[in-house]
């Protein structure tokens, strides 16, 4: 257990491992190959350490001139071994490993090294292979050759390229971000979400550099009160190896790998213009190529490993690091490329300079939010003014949260002011313009510079600047908040700012009371959003612009969804997505893809959803990517497209703990469990409620602990245990009228009634009241899937045979595809027609059902039809599924697969159970008709 869990972040390499360690040395050889810092010493150390006959050697690199040193190193402690080997192999090793002339020949020394190996059971462990002299090297790849069927096993570690005389070879594989992260969180527990995912980007995925940083952090990086290293500590080992490389480089080289490390996105002509401007060529960088630290092959220049330029960069003295700023902010200049030019030449300046802080600041409007915070932050340094510096980092902030650097705008908010209710009274124009300068949570990035150049980013802009950017500051902090599980209090202070700012900035007191709502129901306080709609009713006018009106119908179509006052809540929530085509902001869209899943109209909800996806996407608004997924995978979800509603979920995931937001990343994980649990895959449902961090009966955030209870009570449904489905789902929606979460009672009364059906118990007055909304809300919508849901609910309540009989043939009507539920459909019919001893009319539903299931490889529900319909007296034919096409889930697995992926790598990626992934492959296999990995990756490379 302690190997497994040294070697578990590894994926398929520390398979890799574990099954040569598994295997007791049966004896074989493998090279294990990859840069520094990428795990090779550490896996040789977990084999050392678990396996008590293992011999590790590390080569010396100040012996690769002395022939034979390493294979003293390697056959010393069994040198007395040699006494029972031929004479003329005996004296073959003993003069090698004595420095003396070999008069036997290389063939006599590789086979005494291999007679005296084999003595004993052994792993030999060769660290830094490459560093042997080649001598050594010759008899090490002989005996290594002739190990298969012997009871030694050799595991070498090199560089890349590195040649190994034809031994297998296994590259060593980056970390993806979400083992670098699970790794961060096993060994600094409680590291805040935005800090991990810096310094997860930072290591590149090369575990020794993740473990020095981690190492590295000082307390107030493990609190998130200080910035996220943005280089390897000084006594990294895997920092001292680049240091090394680099130092071994010329003069001209060095200097331009601290050019190209100067610069995140450099074009190769860029930096060939800097040469030439330096007096040198491109061709000075080849040295630097040749070791393979930079590339200049791609549309920018890129560093082998991401902490390569980070040492690269930050070990250069400040006046040759300025000097680059330097040259780079001309060269740039003269190539047309303002803002880049503008970033650097601001680099490369010590003091204040007003003139530079105001181009920044206007070159910063338009520009993709990440860039723009970095040309905000250095106007914020630049200036004199104090209340300029507020107004700047204020838009820094802004600019880095929307660009998903969660850590990076709340250290940049610390740069303005606090401010008290009294200094806003006595500024009311300075509030509204702070309000306007952070903006709406999709504004453009433009929308916010301008704010900024226009709101006192200049020494006359006066004291209300000030005031006015703490207040946006604030308004600023709290909506992060929202985003990273402290909804409770970022609602009250997005309620306080608003009524601050409703007397001079209608714009900014509507969007912090959307806000404010968003926290209410995401708490599952629908009472208390009604307190949030008097407040924004007060605010609303007829003749403001889209967005504004937007927001007015948001939040009056919400408040009367959650009185339960569908009449009044559908017109809001229409004209809500109306609206969506007159404001193209990331924001809109999500909120009028929300409105339409409200209004059941799943079609537009998509759509409108991927449009903001693409939109976020397109203006580097990576805050806003994984809430519009979140939307567009419960879209699918409530459409019955499961697997395009994993595929959304999956991706939301990673994007929303890469952006530190952890209870959109929790709610999330809980929509996958909930498709985990409708496919009937019971451990990747219990898999992923524990990736959520919500158990039975503890504390969590509201929605996701909502979304668990639903995946748990479904998956109680499959399995035939309707009661435990009943006990589940009652307390979370058999609630007050105003409590609970409008949404997933709606998804989830159709479950609640089949599992009362089920029971065959009668109706408990407050189910009925729930169903009856139910289908009184799918009535309005007028949607056939959902009224097919509602027919299907009337049928299961029905005490008439054909009373029932009418209901679900009028829901078969009304489903228009043979998708997921319509199949459930004809399952419940087909169950109630053999119950009520028609097995004949049941059959033909029940064999659709199954034909469903099985295209869709939803196994346990394809188990109950096939129960069913032997029970209806039809014999079934279980010939398995080849010939059909793959689900898109099966695609993505075959994909991974075929990439060198293992099962378990597969099961990390995509948050599946092992067993999952064993069974899909399986059926992979069966319908691509392959019988080996080998097969299956040829098929898709041809595909």
């Amino acid at each position: 257990m302690e190997f497994a869990s040294r070697v578990q972040y590894f994926g398929p390499d520390a398979d890799a491992v574990i099954a040569l360690v598994d295997k007791g040395a049966p004896g074989g050889a493998l090279v294990l190959s990859g840069p520094t810092g990428s795990g090779k010493s550490t896996l040789l150390e977990a084999i050392a350490g678990e396996c008590r006959e293992a011999r590790l050697v590390r080569a010396d690199p100040g012996e690769t001139d002395i022939p034979y040193a390493g294979l003293q190193r390697l056959v010393g402690p069994d040198l007395h071994r040699a006494d029972g080997l031929p004479r003329w192999q005996r004296d073959a090793l003993r003069q090698a490993v004595e420095g003396m002339p070999i008069r036997a020949g290389r063939l006599a020394l590789g086979l005494a090294a291999l007679g005296v190996l084999r003595e004993r059971t052994l792993f030999l462990l060769v660290d830094d292979a490459h560093h042997l002299d080649h001598p050594s090297w010759e008899v090490l790849s002989f005996v290594a050759r002739r190990l298969p069927g012997e009871t030694v096993t050799l595991v070498a570690t090199v560089p890349p390229g590195h040649p190994v005389g034809g031994l297998p070879v296994r590259r060593l594989a980056r970390w993806d971000a979400a083992t670098s992260r699970r790794m961060l969180a096993a060994t600094v527990p409680g590291l805040p979400a935005d800090v991990a995912a810096a310094v997860a980007d930072l290591a590149g995925g090369s575990p020794g550099a993740l473990a020095d940083l981690a190492a590295g952090l000082t307390p107030a990086q493990r609190l998130g009160d200080a910035q996220a290293p943005v280089t390897l500590p000084r006594h990294s080992a895997v920092a001292a190896a680049f240091r090394a490389t680099l130092d071994g480089l010329p003069a001209d080289t060095r200097r331009l790998v601290l050019i190209a490390a100067a610069a995140d996105d450099l074009r190769p002509s860029d930096l060939h213009a800097a040469a030439l401007a330096r007096g040198t060529g491109l061709d000075a960088l080849a040295p630097a190529e040749r070791a393979g630290l930079i590339s200049t092959s791609g549309p920018v220049v890129t560093f082998a490993e991401p902490v390569t330029r980070a040492v690269a960069y930050h070990d250069a003295p400040l006046a040759d690091r300025r000097a680059a700023h330097d040259l780079l902010a001309r060269t740039l200049a003269a190539g047309g490329r303002r803002l880049p030019a503008l970033i650097h030449r601001a680099a490369a300046t010590a003091g204040p300079d007003e003139g530079l802080s105001r181009a920044l600041i206007e070159s910063a409007a338009g520009a993709a939010p990440r860039a723009a915070a970095t040309a905000l932050e250095h106007a914020a340094r630049l200036t004199a003014c104090p209340d300029a510096a507020a107004e700047a980092s204020l838009a820094a902030a802004r600019q880095a949260w929307t660009g998903g650097q969660r850590h990076r705008a709340a250290l940049l908010l610390r740069a303005v002011p606090a401010v008290t209710p009294a200094a806003v009274g006595a500024h009311p124009i300075g509030a509204g313009a702070g309000a306007g300068a952070s903006a709406t949570a999709g504004a453009s990035a433009s929308a916010t510079a301008g704010a900024t150049a226009s709101a006192g980013a200049s020494a006359g802009a006066g004291a209300g600047a000030g005031v006015g950017a703490s207040v946006g500051a604030a308004r600023l902090d709290a909506e992060m908040r929202l985003r990273d599980g402290s909804a409770a209090l970022a609602g009250d202070a997005l309620l306080d700012h608003a009524r601050r700012l409703a007397g001079h900035d209608v714009s900014a007191a509507a969007e912090a009371l959307v806000l404010a709502g968003e926290t209410r129901y995401l708490a599952g306080r629908h009472d208390r959003y009604q307190e949030i709609a008097r407040e924004m009713a007060a605010l609303r006018h007829e003749d403001g612009p889209p967005e504004l009106t937007l927001a007015f119908c948001h939040v009056a179509g919400l408040a009367a969804m959650f009185r339960g006052d569908h009449a009044a809540a559908f017109p809001e929530l229409r004209r809500v997505v109306e609206l969506a085509d007159h404001v193209p902001q990331p924001a809109a869209l999500i909120r009028a893809a929300m409105a339409g899943l409200l209004t059941g109209d799943g079609a537009p909800a998509a759509d409108l959803a991927a449009r903001a996806v693409a939109l976020a996407r397109a203006r580097g608004e990576a805050a806003l990517v994984p809430q519009a997924l979140e939307v567009s995978a419960f879209a699918d979800l409530s459409a019955g497209r499961y697997e395009a509603a994993t595929t959304a979920a999956l991706d939301g995931v990673a994007l929303a703990q890469a952006c530190g937001q952890p209870r959109l990343a929790q709610s999330l994980l809980g929509t996958l469990a909930v498709l985990a649990a409708l496919a009937g895959d019971r451990e990747t449902c219990r898999l992923r409620i524990r990736e959520a961090a919500v158990r039975d009966g503890a504390e969590g955030p509201d929605q996701a602990r909502g979304l668990c209870e639903w995946a748990l009570a479904v998956l109680d449904l499959v399995h035939d245990r309707p009661q435990a489905t009943l006990d589940r789902l009652r307390p979370g929606l058999v609630a007050a009228a105003e409590h609970g979460n409008v949404v997933l009672q709606v998804a989830a009364t159709p479950h609640l009634a089949e599992a009362t059906w089920r029971c065959g118990e009668l109706e408990p007055a407050a189910d009925a009241a729930l169903k009856d909304a139910f289908e009184g809300w799918a009535a309005i919508t007028g949607k056939p899937a959902w009224l097919a849901l509602r027919a299907r609910c009337q049928a299961l309540r029905a005490v008439d045979e054909d009373e029932a009989g009418q209901h679900f043939r009028e829901a078969l009507d009304l489903h228009a595809t043979a998708d997921f539920p319509r199949a459930h459909t004809e399952l419940l019919y087909g169950r109630e027609l053999r119950r009520r001893r028609r097995p004949g009319a049941a059959r033909d539903h029940l064999r659709s059902a199954l034909e469903t299931f099985h295209l869709l490889d939803a196994r346990p529900w394809a188990e109950q039809a096939d129960g069913e319909l032997r029970a209806a007296g039809e014999h079934v034919d279980r010939t398995g599924t080849a010939g059909l096409p793959l689900t898109a889930q099966q695609e993505r697995i075959a994909r991974l697969v075929a990439d060198g992926a293992t099962n378990r790598e597969v099961a990390a990626r995509m948050y599946l159970s092992p067993r999952t992934v064993d069974h899909h492959l399986r059926n992979v296999f069966i319908r691509l008709g392959v019988r080996s990995r080998t097969e299956l990756a040829r098929l898709m490379v041809s595909a």
